[in-house]
């Protein structure tokens, strides 16, 4: 926000004005979703890249264990025990515990409430440094209490419980009268190499 005030103070004033939680999404009341891709596939060729020189059978064991768990999650929560290292707790109440780093206030965490003013414990539902390091400062040996339901293992079996059934034979399909086909807008390729700038004035 300093920087664009700097660059374009009415940005900065019209965004301060209408509220952080119009446009930011840590502050946003509800639950809103940081997935902003549709690279299924790359996201997909991410999970297996190690297992891709398998046997195909193998792979295909490999892709079967590998989705009813969250390793996304474990490896999430791995990168945060390590950035909580240096991280000092003090306690105020059973519940809440301010969090130092290198001896200057860092963030205040409620675990009756399950937040943190870094506000990254409620985006992610996962918890955040500062959580782990009160976790450590309470002799817990994992946090995994605080991980929110819907990453478990349980849960992404209820999602993938129901079968997804196959289309059938496409010349069996019922076809509506009057059904109109309507095609792809047409998009036209741009030339490889750099556009030419036709703007530009001729030499004199």
């Amino acid at each position: 926000m300093k920087s664009l005030a700097y660059m374009h103070p009415e940005a900065a004033s019209y965004l301060c004005e209408v509220g952080f939680e119009r446009w930011a999404r840590a502050y946003f009341p509800g639950h809103r979703y940081n997935v902003m891709t549709t690279k299924f596939a790359e996201s997909f060729n991410t999970l297996v890249r190690h297992a891709r020189g398998l046997p195909i059978t193998m792979l295909i064991e490999f892709i079967r264990d590998t989705f009813p768990v969250t390793p996304w999650v474990k490896d999430k929560i791995a990168k945060r025990v390590r950035k909580s290292s240096n991280l000092e707790v003090r306690s105020i109440t059973s519940d809440r515990y301010q969090v130092l780093n290198s001896g200057q206030y860092d963030a205040l965490v409620d675990l009756t409430e399950c937040t943190c003013t870094c506000r990254k414990f409620q985006l992610s539902q996962i918890p955040c440094m500062h959580v782990i390091a009160v976790a450590r400062y309470m002799k817990l040996t994992t946090c995994i209490q605080w991980v929110n339901p819907y990453y478990s293992t349980t849960f992404y079996h209820i999602i993938y419980v129901d079968a997804v059934n196959s289309l059938g034979d496409q010349s069996k399909w019922i076809h509506l009268e009057g059904a109109r086909v309507i095609h792809p807008q047409y998009v036209h390729r741009r030339c490889v190499g750099r556009p030419v700038n036709k703007n530009r004035r001729p030499s004199q």
